[in-house]
């Protein structure tokens, strides 16, 4: 898969120890639960941000909370998608 590849080759340049896996979620589970399982006993987390709509940022909090329940360290990215190649 490409994204695995291009993680990969990010992962040398950055200069640390760590292992790109992407996962497609299996149908009947939920995210955060696929989250959990793979990730449970990882050393750090990296998940990708994208900004709320105005009015939901509470929700959206929530939710956040309840996807890095029970990880170790977690690190918040904001997502480049749309974003890419734009300040913003």
């Amino acid at each position: 898969m490409k994204m695995t590849a291009s993680l990969a080759e990010l992962i040398p340049e950055a200069r640390i120890q760590a292992e790109a896996e992407v996962i497609a979620r299996p149908p009947g589970h939920s995210i955060p639960d696929v989250l959990r399982a793979y990730s449970k006993n990882a050393g750090v987390v990296f998940l990708g941000l994208t900004d709320p709509a105005p009015g939901t940022e509470q929700d959206y909090a929530d939710h956040l909370a309840n996807l890095v329940e029970g990880l170790r360290t977690t690190i918040f990215v904001r997502n480049a998608g749309r974003f890419a190649g734009r300040l913003i």
